[in-house]
This record gives C-alpha cells, structure tokens and sequence, in this order.
C-alpha cells in the first residue's frame, strides 16, 4: 500500500505539471483573444465629432472659421488630390440641394435621411473619398480631416444630417464585425490548476478503495 501511494504521488506531480502547462496554454491563448481590432475611420472621426462638439463651429469667429476651413481644404486636395476634390465638392453641393429641397418635409430628413435619404447617400460618397485619403495620410490624419468636414459644416441642419448618417454607418459596421472568439477551455471549466491537481492525487487512493470495496466476499480482510 505504501509503494501504491508513492506511485499515485508521482503520476499526480507529473499530472499537476502537465496542467500548469496547460493554464499557462490557457493563459496565452486568453490575452491573445482579448487583443481587439483597431478602430475604424469612422469610429475614429465619430470619436473626434464628440470630443468637440458637432457644433464646434458655431462657437468660432468669423476669421477662425475661414481659417480653419481654408486649412481644411487644403489638407483635404494634398491627401486626395485636386480632381478627387472637384468630383467631391460636386457631391457636397448635390447633398447641400437636395436637403433644401426636402425642407419641405422634415420626416424625409429626421426619418429617412440617417439611413436611406440624401444624408445617407452623401456619407456614403464621403467613405468612398476618405477611404483613400486614410490608406495615403493615415487613418488618424484622415479621421481629424472627416471630423473637420463634419463639424465645418456652416449649415445645421446638413452637419446634423451627415452627423446622424455617419453614427448609422458605424453601428452597420458594428453589426457586420465578427463574434467575438470563444472563452478558452480553463475559463468554460471554471478550474485552475491546483485543484486540478489535487484531484488527480486523490484519484489513485479513489481507485483503491474502489477496488477494494468491489472485492468478492469470500477474501480475507486487509490487516
């Protein structure tokens, strides 16, 4: 019996090592998973928007709003280029028409306009623009640049609208990202490695009981 327990205590200690192994596995395999995706060009902008105010410019004097909005343009052509930037102003303008002549009816912006109205279709031309300008510029540099073209807007009601486009396109990106991965095994078992451990040195007395219990009648007791 003694002999027995030495060798149950030596499978258990090779047992508890293969398991600490095994959460140390775990253990990589978990800070791995908790490594998340860098945001997005919008997540970013849309950060920004917040940081400032989407009426940051209605605070501004006169002076500093052209400033700013002259810095604007002129970062805008160096990242995209001055045709991109003419075919974009194009679009700009039609957003701007098309608002005027929906101000006749306030549901077709309030309601529509976040995901199927003209605001929608602008955000959709601005991806399509500053998609470009993050791969060249960065994704910060071109996040600061549609946050600017956002917040500059001089009318309201179009900085809104684009505003609330924009957040509907970030909660589409949010919908469509993949689950998230699966909890590693450790942490489904809710076990760590000692108590592991220590069923697997009890498990070798466990079976000797067990086997001694399953003995036929007729054989003598142990002394």
């Amino acid at each position: 019996e003694p002999a027995s327990r030495t060798v149950g205590d030596e499978n258990a200690g090779r047992a508890g090592t293969r398991e600490v192994g095994d959460v140390s596995s775990a253990n990589a395999t978990a800070r791995g998973s908790k490594k998340t995706k860098p945001p997005s060009l919008l997540e970013l902008a849309m950060r920004g928007i917040q940081r400032v105010g989407v009426d940051f410019a209605d605070g501004l004097e006169l002076a500093e709003y052209r400033e700013r909005n002259r810095s604007f343009r002129v970062d805008l052509e160096g990242a995209c280029g001055p045709r991109e930037l003419a075919r974009f102003k194009e679009s700009s303008a039609a957003f701007r028409r098309a608002l005027v002549a929906a101000a006749a009816a306030p549901s077709a912006i309030a309601g529509k306009g976040a995901s199927d109205g003209p605001a929608h279709e602008y955000a959709e031309r601005v991806l399509e623009v500053f998609g470009p300008v993050a791969a060249a510029a960065g994704t910060a540099a071109a996040a600061d640049l549609l946050r600017d073209l956002v917040v500059l807007l001089p009318d309201r009601s179009a900085r809104h609208c684009l505003h609330e486009a924009l957040k509907a396109l970030v909660m589409r990106e949010a919908e469509a990202s993949p689950a998230p991965p699966p909890l590693p095994p450790w942490r489904v078992r809710g076990t760590n490695a000692a108590s592991r451990s220590e069923s697997a040195s009890a498990r070798p007395r466990e079976d000797l009981a067990k086997a001694a219990a399953a003995a036929p009648p007729d054989l003598p007791p142990e002394v």
